[in-house]
């Protein structure tokens, strides 16, 4: 799928296939109620999402795929479809398994989640400086990589809790920060 990054007209697959997944993200929202079977069906969401991405890697040359267009339609459609579905079910067990294991409250969590859209904002200046800083370097592609990765989440926590976190663009951000309490415990009534 063309991604919508080459000007200011959306092209119509783009539009379509991050549209659905906005559309189905904002009804979600609206029924959280269902959370509750997408946590449930997690593990069966991570198996789809496993046999779909297998299916769709083979469709496509396997592993070591060539780089040449398909000129099956058949294949093609095949493809796209067991993608498609790869991606849904990796959402939906990305979202399930969160609820099953990280749930609970964290404080790092937390921070990583009231961090995220300034790290999402931030991080593709740095990306590219990184990546233009290692390229030439005689490394293995695997540490250029770790390194890269690992530089540009630190200088993007770094940046937001030092110029955003405490700032008037920090409460912009996240909201109004309102301090977590752990709620008093149930008082014990004597059974009569």
């Amino acid at each position: 799928m063309p991604t919508p990054d080459a000007g200011l007209v959306p092209n119509t697959p783009a539009l379509v296939g991050f549209g659905l997944a906005f559309g189905f993200g904002a009804l979600l929202d609206r029924r959280r109620d269902l959370l509750g079977r997408i946590q449930a069906w997690g593990p069966a969401y991570l198996g789809l999402a496993a046999g779909a991405g297998a299916t769709a890697l083979m469709l496509a040359g396997g592993p070591d795929p060539h780089l040449a267009p398909m000129t099956d339609p058949a294949t093609k459609a095949m493809t796209a479809a067991a993608f498609g579905v790869a991606i849904y079910a990796s959402a939906f067990a990305a979202v399930g398994l969160a609820l099953r294991f990280w749930s609970g409250r964290s404080a790092v969590r937390r921070y990583l989640a009231d961090a995220s859209y300034w790290i999402y904002i931030v991080h593709l200046p740095l990306v590219m400086a990184a990546q233009v800083l290692v390229q030439d370097w005689s490394a293995p592609w695997w540490a250029k990589l770790a390194l890269v990765v690992a530089g540009v989440s630190g200088l993007s926590l770094a940046s937001y809790e030092l110029l955003i976190r405490h700032t008037v663009m920090g409460r912009w951000l996240n909201g109004r920060r309102v301090p977590w309490r752990r709620p008093a415990p149930a008082a014990l009534v004597p059974a009569e």
